[in-house]
């Protein structure tokens, strides 16, 4: 879930792509890192660092994907058939954001991009850009990301960086339990829906520690998870449980300072 404070399984700042106003809610110096081992050997490593600049916050995501020995056929493929070769393929993401408060309940983001994707012999680069707002009211959160509201490629690359606008709802209730549900793709026919659900077993936010339990659900997966947080750290545990093959992912989130 990507337009609200947490999707969990992760907190926003392990997703390749966020709503960069939400950044505006961060503490003043944080800093998060993830890894993934997913299918056919493939390796996901995502790094994010928020500082403040001035009245304003800034954050810079450094995401790669990487993946080793994918079977090359040149001729139809049969079962056990002899591969012809191997080739790799890799994938580096920096994202750049601003976030800043136009009001105490109103924030705005902004976001640009830079995507290289290397696949055997093919090289190309992506640029694009994206456009965060949130709104506040007590223990309800909104937000709505206009995703590539802006893109330029180059390369041997035919695919386009499609439009998109995302939206998400989160409720608070009674400093433990918080609700939500976030949508994609909304401007085409069939948008995608995330829901999800976080409980803090045991709630001590106020002074820097709880123990929460996170379960999360969209049309393709469902996923548990769990997040300790202890004075500046936080260590997120999510089970994910696809139709091909479950995923295990660890992150470590720092933040250094306390929220404003």
């Amino acid at each position: 879930m990507n337009t609200m404070d947490s999707n969990f399984t992760e907190k926003k700042l392990h997703n390749p792509v966020w709503n960069p106003s939400l950044l505006a809610l961060t503490p003043p110096v944080g800093f998060v890192f993830s890894s993934s081992h997913l299918l056919a050997d493939t390796i996901y490593t995502n790094a994010a660092i928020v500082i403040p600049f001035g009245i304003d916050t800034i954050a810079l995501n450094v995401s790669s994907l990487q993946t080793n020995d994918v079977e090359r056929h040149i001729s139809a493929v049969t079962p056990n058939a002899i591969p012809d070769g191997y080739f790799g393929q890799s994938q580096e993401m920096y994202l750049l954001s601003v976030a800043h408060s136009l009001s105490e309940s109103l924030l705005i983001g902004l976001s640009a991009r830079y995507h290289h994707r290397r696949i055997d012999r093919f090289d190309d680069q992506l640029y694009t850009a994206d456009i965060g707002l949130a709104y506040i009211w007590g223990p309800v959160r909104a937000g709505t990301l206009f995703r590539n509201v802006w893109s330029y490629k180059t390369g041997d690359t035919q695919d386009d960086a499609n439009y998109s606008i995302e939206m998400g709802l989160s409720l608070r209730l009674l400093e433990e339990l918080t609700l939500a549900l976030d949508a994609d793709q909304l401007n085409r026919p069939n948008p995608n829906l995330y829901a999800g659900i976080e409980y803090d077993v045991i709630g001590l936010r106020k002074t820097g520690g709880a123990v929460s339990l996170r379960a999360g659900s969209n049309a393709i997966e469902n996923s548990v998870g769990l997040g300790i947080m202890l004075v500046g750290f936080e260590i997120n545990y999510a089970y994910i449980m696809k139709s091909m093959e479950n995923q295990h992912r660890f992150s470590l989130n720092i933040n250094l300072g306390d929220k404003p």
